[in-house]
């Protein structure tokens, strides 16, 4: 699968880019540059380096997203184009999928208005998760 992803961004497939994908494509939640590397690099050995400018390359083909996120840290995730609705705790980091999408209507309206083919969006929401709450308000 990630050799395929690479060729259809016409990307270069290298062990150490599908070894970074086959990880993201694996993860539940976006991840760090930082956490990414560290689990690749039990793996195959690699520079934090490389991590940085193939999760770059990676994002500018639309091949993943980046969020930055409260922390100020970038997470990635793998771009899917489908719809994607999530609740992220700031704390954290756990992200819970929203069924219910309320941008379907103006998904709509900007595709008449602008002519644009919309592949897909997210949203997220940013919070804090109940067992984070409990436990601040527990330390106060």
């Amino acid at each position: 699968m990630e050799t395929h992803v690479l060729k259809s961004a016409d990307v270069k497939s290298t062990k150490k880019r599908n070894l970074l994908l086959s990880i993201l494509k694996e993860e539940k939640q976006a991840i760090t540059a930082e956490n990414l590397h560290e689990k690749a690099n039990k793996i195959l050995p690699m520079n934090i380096s490389t991590v940085y400018r193939s999760l770059a390359f990676f994002t500018e083909k639309g091949i993943l997203s980046k969020n930055i996120h409260k922390d100020g840290k970038a997470y990635y995730q793998i771009q899917n184009h489908m719809h994607q609705h999530t609740l992220h705790c700031t704390f954290c980091h756990e992200n819970i999928p929203v069924a219910q999408c309320p941008l379907t209507e103006l998904e709509e309206s900007l595709s008449n208005e602008t002519g644009y083919k919309i592949l897909g969006h997210t949203l997220q929401f940013s919070g804090i998760c109940p067992s984070c709450a409990k436990k601040q308000s527990s330390q106060e």
